[in-house]
């Protein structure tokens, strides 16, 4: 591994952190147990409307993760084949 993909190994891994800590702060957010329902719904309106992107921070959130989830070719997966997902696995 060079100099270059560890760094951005390692400044993926911090993101990735932050975004875990992120999303457990908005499960505990959103399982309180005072949430009702229509307030939950209309939570979710609000994010869904909120990101300036054609349809919604959801939308938006599958485009992300969605290509990155895909197998590459040459990318060696962790069960060491060759652009092997791991649901495959």
């Amino acid at each position: 591994m060079t100099g270059r993909t560890r760094i951005r190994l390692d400044r993926v891994r911090a993101s990735v952190g932050i975004a875990q800590l992120a999303l457990q702060q908005i499960e505990d957010d959103l399982s309180a147990d005072d949430v009702n329902a229509p307030e939950l719904a209309a939570i979710l309106r609000e994010l869904q409307e909120d990101i300036d992107v054609p349809g919604g921070l959801f939308p938006m959130l599958a485009l992300v993760i969605s290509p990155q989830a895909m197998p590459r070719p040459g990318v060696t997966g962790r069960g060491g084949g060759q652009g092997e997902s791991r649901a495959g696995s």
